[in-house]
């Protein structure tokens, strides 16, 4: 693997943010791509303004998001689609923006165990716009998911060597 890309902001302040960093590179993602992300990323607003460009996500589910394996359309064991209905308008985004964004978006919210060698059995439950279950199984979604907290446990080594961990 390798670094493509990188931004750089302040410790504290406005737009310093990882979501406000990611808006940064946006331009970087192309139709058809897959951002893979932890659960600060896993927002309707995030969702919607990447499937606006073509982008597919797989993302930690937030925590304040409640699973119930019995509503939606079920595709499977812990695999079903919901829909999210589109919360208001934040500060951050423009009229126009925001009018632009569906009334409603349906996602995917799975639950995968994750197996990394060393370590305990980890379930977790995650939300992606990929909404096939027969183009992409759970385990496909769990192996996902173990490759991008691999890259960040790679990460946090990389800042280790370099004396950037605190």
């Amino acid at each position: 693997g390798a670094v493509l890309e990188a931004v750089f902001a302040p410790y504290q302040g406005k737009r310093t943010g990882e979501i406000s960093l990611l808006r940064r590179v946006w331009h970087q993602l192309n139709k058809g791509d897959v951002l893979l992300g932890d659960r600060i990323y896993c927002s309707y607003f995030e969702i919607a303004l990447l499937g606006q460009r073509g982008v597919d996500g797989v993302f930690h589910k937030h925590q304040s998001r409640r699973t119930d394996f019995r509503t939606g359309k079920r595709l499977g064991r812990n695999d079903h689609l919901v829909e999210w209905s589109k919360p208001r308008r934040p500060e951050w985004m423009d009229e126009a923006t925001y009018q632009a964004l569906p009334q409603n978006l349906v996602v995917r919210e799975v639950r995968v165990a994750v197996h990394c060698p060393g370590f305990r059995v980890h379930r977790v439950e995650i939300i992606t716009t990929m909404l096939d279950s027969k183009e992409v199984s759970l385990s496909e979604l769990g192996d996902l998911y173990r490759r991008r907290w691999e890259a960040e446990l790679n990460l946090r080594s990389l800042k280790s060597s370099m004396g950037m961990d605190r």
